[in-house]
Order: structure tokens, then sequence, then C-alpha cells
């Protein structure tokens, strides 16, 4: 969830990227020159070697996982490419691509985030980590990333279903982050102060998931106190 506020992908691409990117020096090296570099006649040796099955190199493997889960297989095993440039780019596009893929899958896998797969549905930085102030930004990201104590995350905590984690005061409802913005008279008070009246009229999800994705500074700062004042309710409980 953190990586879907953020927008940005694993140092480990980088890393990846970076791998990719040396190698296809020593193979540029080996088909333009005729006086190879030291580095490129050690790579053709223990190439060699490696695809003989006489030597084994974690280097090497990873350069073939690289390639091959990017689909240049035909890359690797020729040993050869027309520019090294687009290598090193549409290799780094499709290990982000599969990054996105993954990171889709995991957010609609885990319990922890079926809020958060609603809320988030592109691999983009969240809007309000450039306008509003960091304090705020924390409060949000808190919130709605379930690091509180409000009965849905407690109860994953416990190993209760999820449909018995009840809200205290409404014994009917699930306590999720949906109920006490918009339902819960418990903060009655707090939601007309903080939430505009369309939001409070007819509250559903899809008001709910509006109001969280809004460009409107204003409410996404009063979203903000709001959701920070729904935590600490439930953080002097405890």
């Amino acid at each position: 969830m953190i990586y879907g506020e953020t927008g940005i992908t694993p140092l480990t691409l980088n890393i990846k990227s970076r791998v990719i990117s040396y190698w296809t020096r020593l193979i540029k090296d080996s088909l333009e020159n005729e006086t190879l570099k030291l580095s490129t006649k050690i790579y053709l040796t223990i190439h060699e070697l490696y695809s003989q099955n006489k030597l084994k190199s974690q280097w090497l493997d990873n350069i073939k996982q690289y390639l091959c889960s990017s689909g240049f297989s035909g890359i690797w095993y020729c040993q050869s490419f027309s520019n090294n440039k687009w290598l090193i780019k549409s290799s780094y596009q499709r290990l982000k691509d599969i990054f996105i893929q993954n990171w889709h899958a995991g957010i609609n896998q885990t319990s922890q985030t079926n809020l958060y797969k609603y809320i988030k549905i592109s691999f983009t930085r969240a809007y309000h980590l450039d306008k509003l102030p960091s304090y705020l930004c924390k409060t949000l990201i808190r919130f709605f990333t379930r690091n509180h104590r409000l009965p849905i995350e407690i109860g994953r905590w416990k190993n209760i279903p999820a449909n018995d984690r009840k809200c205290t005061n409404c014994i009917h409802d699930i306590g999720d982050e949906f109920h006490y913005v918009c339902l819960c008279p418990i903060f009655n008070e707090d939601r007309e102060k903080y939430l505009d009246r369309y939001t409070r009229t007819r509250p559903n999800m899809q008001k709910f998931i509006n109001l969280i994705n809004t460009e409107n500074i204003t409410k996404l700062r009063k979203l903000s106190i709001f959701c920070g004042k729904i935590m600490h309710f439930f953080e002097k409980q405890l």
C-alpha cells in the first residue's frame, strides 16, 4: 500500500536494470571490437563454461532470469542485440510492468487491503502527498492503510471473521472506515463539521470513495482531521 501511495517502484528494479546495462556493455564490446577488454574476455570464458554446465554463476543466473522474465529470452540465448539503449529501456519497462501487475494482484488478495483496493485503482502517486502538509498526509495514509485500532483491524489481529468485527456502538454494523466516517452516530458532531452536505446525505461507498480521491484541498484537509479524530478516539479506548 505504501508503494501505491507513493507511486514508486522498489530499488531492486533499478539494480536489475543496472545489471542488464553492464551486461549489454560486455556483449557490445565482444561484438564490435577486435581488441577486447579484460572484463569482456573473462565474461566470454565464464559464459562458455556456464553454457556447458561446468560452472555455476549466480550473476549469470540473475541476468538470464531478468531477461527471460522480461520477454527477452531470445536475446539471452543469442548473446546479441541490435541496440543496447533500447534493450536497457525496454527491459526496465517490462520489469516495472511486472511489478505493477503483481502489486495489483497483491492488493486484491489480502484482507488488510479490502478498502484500499477500491480507493486505489491505479499505480500513481497519491494527490494528497503533494498538496497537504506532511502530518495530514501521514494521518490519511495511516487511516486508509489500516494502521489504526478500529474494530475492523483489531478483529484481524484476533483472527475474528470480518463479518463479526462489529462497531462497539452500532452492534449490527461492521466497524470499518466507511462506517465511522459516514454512518456511526458517535461522530455525528464531527461529521457535520468536517464533511460536506452531499457526502453526509444518503451516504454510500461510492460517495466515500469519491471523497477520498477528491482533488479539493479543503475537503482533503477536513477529511484528514476527521480521520485523525476517529483514530484518536479508538486509541484512547485501549
